[in-house]
């Protein structure tokens, strides 16, 4: 899996990526005077009348799930999910509406791949590669969970973490035999290799590490 690019790709992909932004956008920006008309009862005034808050869901006829929230004074986030999607994209806007921030993310896991940040002229400002010390990738995950016959219904959650100082991905799932109980089992594979590193049964009683 390649995790390495130069610059000037960094600087291609994010301005590919602010032309696929379109859901609720004009001219480059969040369509504000849009999302009042449509978010109908999402839309509310608060205390002040320049301060209107937003929190808007919506399921397209395509089947793509958004979620808009935010205000005037702090800026608004944007969470894009596909039918049956298990990454989803967040973009983050200045009051403005100009775009601040977008990354990909496993829902409830974790910063997949480039994450943009821009200034609030929408040039990119700085980036970061997630997936750079995870040499074992994603598409590495999905095998050892078929080779292990992880079944999709039985994941609780995968992530990674290098908390502790090693890069690691961790597989949370609740195999047959453990229904019915409070615990999970849990694989933490090395990051570069997939060398599963430990193995341990997991009380959900307990904070999940």
């Amino acid at each position: 899996m390649r995790t390495q690019f130069t610059d000037k790709e960094i600087t291609e992909q994010s301005y590919q990526i602010k032309e696929a932004d379109t859901i609720f956008m004009n001219n480059d920006k969040l369509d504000i005077s849009k999302l009042s008309k449509d978010a109908g009862s999402g839309f509310a005034t608060e205390a002040s009348e320049n301060h209107m808050q937003f929190n808007y869901e919506v399921t397209l006829n395509s089947g793509i799930y958004v979620h808009i929230r935010g205000n005037n004074l702090n800026g608004y986030q944007k969470t894009i999910r596909g039918k049956d999607a298990i990454f989803e994209d967040i973009y983050q806007y200045y009051p403005s509406g100009i775009i601040k921030m977008h990354g990909n993310f496993y829902i409830n896991g974790f910063n997949n791949g480039i994450q943009y940040w821009f200034d609030e002229q929408g040039t990119i400002e700085k980036f970061e590669n997630h997936d750079i010390p995870y040499e074992f990738g994603w598409k590495d995950v999905q095998d050892f969970l078929k080779k292990q016959k992880i079944k999709k219904e039985e994941i609780v959650e995968i992530h990674r973490s290098n908390g502790s100082g090693d890069y690691i991905w961790a597989i949370v799932f609740k195999p047959q035999e453990l229904i019915n109980t409070a615990n999970v089992k849990v694989f933490h594979l090395d990051a570069k290799t997939g060398e599963i590193v430990k193995e341990l049964i997991y009380s959900t009683a307990r904070h999940l590490d």
